[in-house]
C-alpha cells in the first residue's frame, strides 16, 4: 500500500514538472469559478517558458463601457459592468521570466501584484477595464524595461501619470483614450 501511494505521489510530481517544462507558449486561462481559480492559475504561473498569457473572465468582456467626457477634467475614468470580479491576482508572476505579452483586462482587479517587477521581458501589457489607479502602480509599470505597449483603457489616471510613464520609457506606446479604443475596434 505504501509503495502504491509513493508511486502515485511521484507520478503526480513528475506530471507537474512536465507541465512546467512543456507548457504551450501561449495560454488563455478563463477564470471560471472564482473560488477555485487561484489553485488552477498557480499551475500556469509555474510555466517558465510561457511567452503569452491571457487571464480572462469571458462574461465580463460583453459588458458596457461609459467614458466620462467632462470638458476640462484632469482625471480620466469610466464606468463599466462586471459579471464577476477578482479584486486581486496571486503574487506569483516572478517565475514567468520569458513572458512577453500579458492580458489581464476586464478582471476587476484594483492593483498589480508586486511580482510584476520581475517580468523583465514583458513587451505588451493590457490592464484595461480594471479598477486600477495608475498613479499607485507607476513604480511597478516603470520597472518593466522591455515594455513597448501598455493598454490602460478604463483605468483611473491623469495627464501627469501619462507623462511620468512616457518620460521613464520613451519607447512606450500608451493606449488609453476612447478614440484609440474605437479605432482599435474598427481594425
Amino acid at each position: 500500500m505504501y509503495y502504491l501511494i509513493s508511486s502515485v505521489f511521484i507520478l503526480i510530481q513528475s506530471y507537474q514538472m512536465d507541465l512546467r517544462k512543456n507548457c504551450d507558449n501561449k495560454i488563455i486561462f478563463d477564470v471560471g469559478d472564482i473560488t477555485t481559480y487561484e489553485s488552477r492559475l498557480s499551475e500556469i504561473l509555474e510555466c517558465r517558458h510561457l511567452k503569452e498569457l491571457t487571464i480572462q473572465i469571458l462574461s465580463n468582456k460583453g459588458g458596457w463601457v461609459v467614458f466620462s467626457n467632462i470638458e476640462g477634467a484632469t482625471d480620466h475614468e469610466c464606468s463599466y459592468r462586471y459579471d464577476s470580479k477578482l479584486v486581486s491576482l496571486p503574487d506569483q508572476f516572478n517565475k514567468l521570466k520569458e513572458l512577453e505579452s500579458l492580458d489581464i483586462s476586464y478582471l476587476g482587479v484594483n492593483s498589480l501584484p508586486n511580482s510584476f517587477v520581475n517580468l523583465t521581458r514583458l513587451k505588451r501589457l493590457d490592464i484595461s477595464f480594471n479598477e486600477i489607479n495608475i498613479r499607485r502602480e507607476i513604480e511597478k509599470l516603470n520597472s518593466l524595461p522591455s515594455l513597448v505597449v501598455l493598454k490602460i483603457y478604463g483605468c483611473k489616471f491623469n495627464e501627469d501619470d501619462l507623462k511620468v510613464l512616457t518620460d521613464a520609457n520613451p519607447k512606450l506606446n500608451l493606449f488609453y483614450s476612447e478614440h484609440q479604443l474605437i479605432q482599435g475596434m474598427k481594425k
